[in-house]
């Protein structure tokens, strides 16, 4: 069932939504350089960690995402 008008949101909803995206993106990319430097860690030593590889891959694609989002009008 569509609406009759796209809801949109308030001032307030919109700050509130960047501060959170922003936020969530700084969180991921703290993830993300974790799972870097334990990555090369465990590559100086000859191994591989598909956890800490895992958590890079993934914590620099949930920064982009949250990034867009913050971003979209």
């Amino acid at each position: 069932m569509k609406h009759a008008h796209t809801p949109h949101l308030t001032c307030r909803q919109k700050e509130q939504k960047i501060v959170f995206c922003l936020t969530a993106a700084a969180a991921s990319i703290v993830l993300a350089l974790w799972g870097f430097a334990w990555t090369l860690d465990a590559a100086a030593h000859g191994t591989l960690s598909v956890l800490h590889l895992g958590s890079l891959i993934g914590g620099m694609l949930m920064a982009r995402v949250f990034t867009r989002i913050a971003y979209r009008a």
